[in-house]
């Protein structure tokens, strides 16, 4: 019984150092490939997670730039979970798309989306460098599906909706020099006027 139980703390060992290689590897691939060629101000981590004997792993993403000169930022969070079990390896996962601009207005756009991948076609005890590879693919296809779907929706929004809410130009289609001499002469013809 004694030679039993050693087994099982052995083979149990064995489940936790593989689960801790494969989150080791998943969070050094995704911020080594992924990360630096899709969000360079971003970050990745991975945890793992115990539920009911499985492997599964979170893998969170978040990036966010400001660019005070040009009047917006934006921030792309998403969040993954990995079921990496033994009648194969899923994952889904969701994303969060915030962005604001702020020159001469206020305009925010938030968007969200859930994913799932059913299989990913991994066979249990697969290589945690083939796995990684595999979720890193995943996620760039299914992340850059959604950015391309939001792309085309704002190029609409911009050309039809967008255009109806800004203030109309005037008939000269020039907007009114405020910084030159026009304005000076505008605040002296109104004190006159008094």
């Amino acid at each position: 019984e004694a030679a039993e139980l050693s087994s099982e703390s052995a083979l149990e060992a064995h489940r936790e150092a593989s689960g801790d290689d494969l989150r080791a590897t998943l969070q050094s691939h995704l911020c080594e490939h992924y990360m630096k060629g899709n969000y360079p101000f971003g970050t990745c981590v991975v945890h793992r997670k115990k539920s009911g004997g499985k492997g599964e792993y979170a893998i969170c993403i978040s990036s966010t730039v400001y660019k005070a000169s040009s009047y917006w930022s934006g921030r792309w969070t998403s969040e993954w979970v990995l079921d990496n079990a033994s009648n194969g390896s899923s994952l889904k996962g969701s994303c969060h798309v915030a962005t604001h601009y702020y020159e001469n207005g206020n305009v925010q756009f938030r968007s969200n989306r859930d994913f799932h991948i059913k299989d990913l076609g991994l066979k249990e005890g697969a290589d945690p460098k083939e796995v990684a590879k595999q979720v890193a693919k995943h996620l760039s296809d299914q992340e850059f599906t959604y950015q391309e779907e939001l792309q085309e929706a704002l190029r609409d929004f911009s050309e039809t909706t967008f255009k109806k809410l800004r203030r109309q130009l005037p008939l000269t289609q020039l907007t009114f020099p405020w910084r030159t001499g026009a304005a000076s002469l505008a605040a002296e013809l109104m004190a006159r006027d008094k």
